[in-house]
């Protein structure tokens, strides 16, 4: 993951945080659902985001430049993934507390 795709994910990260604040101050459910389902989009994103700037599609040039690469630097990488990691594992634990306190609307027949 390159530092521009490390920057895109930590505003990615910033914009779920962001959103989550909204969920727990909304009051109005049918808003409040609006903003848990575009949570849980942006979140789908985050993951897919995440994947592809973990290397699950690199190829046999990027594999060697990560050979090449100091284990210094390596390491640093991957703190920096697993710290995104419990991010992302936060911001999906928050998701479903939220979810299980909206309230479901059901019409009366």
């Amino acid at each position: 993951m390159g530092h521009e795709q490390m920057m895109a994910m930590h505003e990615h990260m910033q914009k779920m945080h962001d959103m989550m604040g909204k969920i727990k101050a909304e009051t109005d459910p049918e808003k409040r659902q609006q903003l848990m389902q575009e949570h849980m989009r942006v979140m789908q994103e985050g993951m897919r985001l995440m994947g592809d700037g973990m290397g699950m599609d690199m190829n046999k040039d990027e594999s060697s430049k990560m050979d090449d690469m100091d284990m210094i630097k390596r390491m640093d990488m991957m703190e920096e993934r697993m710290g995104m990691m419990q991010m992302m594992m936060g911001q999906m634990m928050d998701h479903e507390s939220e979810s299980q306190k909206t309230p479901v609307h059901k019409h009366k027949k």
